[in-house]
This record gives structure tokens, sequence and C-alpha cells, in this order.
């Protein structure tokens, strides 16, 4: 039987009364391509991704958010490495 866990890979920083879907929200997600983890930080505009624009009032927690990914990224391909090395 294949055991499974969840991960959770995608935050959101958005101004506190803004609904999820603000053109001011900012996603923070971690990604793999197949060649080991990295962060993708991406904005909305209608619909459409966009560029990213950070003021002072969100930077801190769009690091932090960043970091946090970065670190779950390098454990997460840490732990793959581990178990092929076992097979």
């Amino acid at each position: 039987m294949t055991e499974y866990h969840a991960i959770n890979v995608k935050r959101l920083i958005k101004p506190v009364k803004d609904y999820i879907y603000s053109d001011m929200a900012t996603t923070v997600e971690l990604m793999d391509e197949g060649a080991g983890c990295f962060v993708e930080i991406s904005q909305y505009n209608s619909g459409e991704p966009g560029s990213i624009r950070v003021n002072d009032d969100e930077w801190e927690l769009i690091k932090s958010e960043v970091d946090q990914m970065l670190q779950l990224g390098e454990s997460l391909d840490k732990q793959m490495e581990e178990q092929n090395e076992q097979e």
C-alpha cells in the first residue's frame, strides 16, 4: 500500500480587507519541474499572470513565505535523494 502525506506548497499574501481574488494578492508557490524545487512568485490582474509589484508593507511577509518555501523545497529534495539512494 502506498503511503501519502499532504504538503502546503502555496501561500497567498493579500491586504487584510480584500478578497482572495484581489488584484493586490501575491502568490508564493513551491514548484518542481523535475530538476529540483524552486519558488514562483506571481500576481494576476484580470485573470492574467503579470509582473510582481511589491511595496514595503508586504515585502517582509512575502520574503518570509519565500524563505519557508525554499526551506521546504530543500527538505523535499533531500528526502527524494535519500529515498533514491535506498532503492
